[in-house]
């Protein structure tokens, strides 16, 4: 790889990256909003545990800001209790129905029941045990609380025959411990349950958390109980001399939702903001370069046509590390990039023959690159075109037709002439086998194979979106759409007025619920909202 090709221009610092800074600090460092929005995310039936972790996890699992958070995260589940009485002379206890930890999972005895299974199993509930219950009483819920209910609420009556221990129930042991006395695969039970896009902030708060999320246990434990999520990641640079940054998307804690400037936009929002990786600032990396998720690693490719670059970086986005990948075997310049057959197809200038240099691959198994034959390209690569991967090839929507590459055959076919031309196309994706795109008139559509044409997708909020008076995406700047998790992310830029004054430019995020209804699609805006001022936008994946 050659440094020369790696750095920006007007950029001569050849440092490597910052390192992350492991200062072990404590969970209680984490403020309560913050705290409170990890925890919201936990399963309830792992809030007994950990209730019993410190007085301050106790606080925090018993405190209504909590169960206010769940609510406006949309995170609420139902959790089952269960009263069971073991002996005639032992009061009865309660239990709550959850996961084991993953290693625990799949013993001898389970492998050959045939019947689809997570382990489940029914744990004490701490400090449940009341002498006072009579066996087969009632119990009833009322939101977080149970009432239970006996024959006779007499207290001669209340107590059970053979106990005379009128004692008042144990108190919970509140003893301060850390959270690293939690043993790994119960962490990383807890863990797995967190939003990934919090994991950047958690793996500062001690080298503990560190480990735990950058190990890979960790991530076949959210693949075992499926938790995995797709996460977005997008590269910004604030200015010319300054490196790149890369950021992720997540939700601001409940308590900052809601500032006074988006109160009145009308559009549904969560507040949802980019915020930096940490040690992600990369100042090897060309502005405009782009960049492909594969798994948990992104691959950062190319330059730009005043620096054209044969660089590879790869960001591992577990412990946001940065290597060097295999150089490409020739310099490129806005380069487009696909996974495609645990294959990376680059495509894009080289400045030398382009039918026998425009693509070349990348094995990621062997870690080397070979050129691939790309006859056909020049029909459509002298004007405008939109490339992504469709149905198993790359496919290129041009003005007029549609092409797509066989990488068996090394060439671009004519898959569709268009009736009418393309062009008013700016980004599109697929999602569940279906295009859709964003027009320069701000209109969502999605692609009809059968009648090929595209057709707008349905719905009130649409409209609205397109339209608004200070975020309308029509004839704005688009940035990316992308599949996040099978739902539509779009990012654009308006620009608008405040208060009679400067025009204030800032990136804005939709995420958009999709679904089917006969012969149309109908679109349901999840949220909408500002994430990050406005920055020159580099790239955009998801990685899984």
């Amino acid at each position: 790889m050659n440094r020369d090709d790696e750095q920006p221009q007007g950029n001569k610092n050849t440092s490597p990256p910052p390192q992350l800074n492991l200062q072990s600090h404590s969970f209680s460092s984490l403020p309560d909003e913050i705290a409170d929005n990890i925890l919201a995310r936990v399963s309830r039936c792992n809030y007994p545990s950990l209730s019993l972790v410190s007085k301050r996890f106790h606080s925090l699992l018993s405190s209504p800001e909590l169960y206010k958070t769940r609510s406006h995260i949309r995170t609420t589940e139902p959790c089952l209790y269960v009263c069971l009485k073991h002996d005639e002379d032992q009061p009865s206890k309660w239990f709550t129905l959850w996961m084991r930890p993953v290693d625990e999972s799949l013993t001898k005895d389970d492998d050959d029941h045939l019947l689809p299974h997570d382990d489940y199993s029914l744990f004490t509930v701490p400090s449940s045990c009341n002498p006072f219950l009579e066996p087969y009483c009632t119990s009833v819920a009322v939101g977080l609380e149970l009432y239970q209910f006996t024959p006779n609420m007499n207290r001669d009556d209340e107590q059970p025959q053979g106990n005379k221990n009128t004692s008042p129930p144990p108190q919970l042991n509140l003893q301060s411990h850390s959270f690293s006395s939690l043993p790994d695969e119960i962490a990383d039970n807890i863990l797995a349950r967190v939003s990934r896009c919090n994991y950047p902030s958690l793996s500062l708060v001690s080298k503990r958390f560190h480990s735990l999320l950058s190990s890979p246990e960790l991530y076949k434990t959210r693949s075992h109980i499926r938790t995995t999520e797709p996460c977005l990641y997008v590269c910004l640079k604030h200015d010319e001399d300054q490196p790149s940054k890369w950021f992720t998307l997540w939700m601001r804690p409940v308590d900052e939702s809601l500032t006074k400037d988006d109160d009145d936009h009308l559009l549904p929002h969560d507040d949802y903001s980019l915020f930096t990786v940490p040690s992600s600032c990369n100042p090897f990396l060309e502005p405009y370069c782009t960049s492909v998720a594969v798994g948990l690693e992104l691959y950062v490719i190319g330059g730009t046509y005043e620096a054209p670059s044969s660089a590879v970086r790869i960001l591992d986005c577990r412990t946001h590390t940065w290597r060097d990948g295999p150089s490409m075997l020739v310099a490129r310049w806005c380069v487009d990039a696909f996974l495609l057959y645990e294959k990376i197809y680059v495509m894009g200038r080289s400045g030398i023959n382009e039918s026998l240099a425009w693509i070349e691959v990348l094995d990621i198994k062997t870690q080397t690159w070979r050129h691939l034959r790309s006859l056909g390209a020049y029909e459509f690569d002298s004007g405008w075109f939109e490339i992504n991967v469709f149905e198993g090839k790359i496919y290129a929507i041009a003005e007029n037709k549609s092409y797509a590459y066989d990488p068996q055959e090394s060439r671009w076919e004519v898959v569709e002439t268009h009736r009418r031309g393309f062009k008013f196309i700016k980004d599109w994706c697929v999602i569940e086998d279906v295009m859709y795109c964003f027009t320069h008139s701000g209109y969502c559509k999605w692609y009809d194979s059968k009648t090929r044409d595209w057709i707008d997708v349905k719905g009130s909020g649409m409209e609205l979106l397109r339209m608004h008076r200070t975020c309308g995406l029509a004839w704005r700047p688009m940035l990316r759409i992308r599949n996040l998790g099978g739902k539509l992310l779009v990012m654009w830029v308006p620009d608008f007025e405040r208060d009679n004054e400067k025009t204030e430019r800032r990136i804005w995020c939709a995420k958009i619920a999709l679904e089917k209804r006969g012969n149309d699609v109908w679109g349901k805006i999840e949220w909408a909202n500002s994430v990050h001022e406005w920055c020159w936008f580099t790239s955009c994946v998801v990685s899984i």
